[in-house]
């Protein structure tokens, strides 16, 4: 847990990093991956969302699963805090540059143009099978809107670069 966010700060070098997680019990197995390493993560409880408020989220099956437009019927269901991307941003220590985005489908309900201006890559991805075909291009188109072009896809991982 925390992967990501481990290997950009010791591996690439990274000063800067928020962390949005939703889940308290992923949170604490997160905090213990970045003691392994010496490291605290800059975390905050919270599900990435189009505004701000509480959301549910399916905390069922594997830390992976979790997810607010889950499919699963058996899954149990957490409420969580919800905050936009402005106010994610309001966070930061200093003007974002890259917002590295797997949700499990929550992609759909951000609201990307909150984004400031001084993000210039946008690393996503995207969840056909949970939001469909038609809502992930329009998520793309979108971001084509704002200026980003798609500098290269692996699978359903975007790197948008503007």
């Amino acid at each position: 847990i925390g992967f990501i966010g481990l290997y950009c700060r010791k591996i690439i070098g990274v000063r800067s990093l928020l962390t949005v997680e939703p889940n308290p019990a992923t949170i604490e197995m997160m905090r213990r991956n970045y003691a392994l390493n010496q490291l605290k993560p800059v975390v905050v409880q919270a599900a990435a969302a189009a505004v701000n408020g509480e959301i549910s989220l399916d905390v069922g099956g594997e830390f992976w699963e979790n997810s607010i437009v889950s499919t699963a019927a058996e899954g149990r269901r957490i409420t969580v805090p919800a905050l936009s991307l402005a106010s994610l941003v309001k966070l930061l220590p200093e003007p974002p540059t890259v917002l590295i985005c797997d949700i499990e489908g929550a992609e759909s309900h951000l609201d990307f143009t909150q984004l400031p201006a001084t993000v210039t890559r946008v690393i996503i991805e995207m969840h056909p099978h949970l939001i469909g075909e038609q809502r992930t291009r329009e998520l793309v188109e979108a971001l084509h809107d704002m200026g980003f072009r798609t500098g290269s896809i692996e699978e359903h991982t975007l790197l948008l670069v503007r």
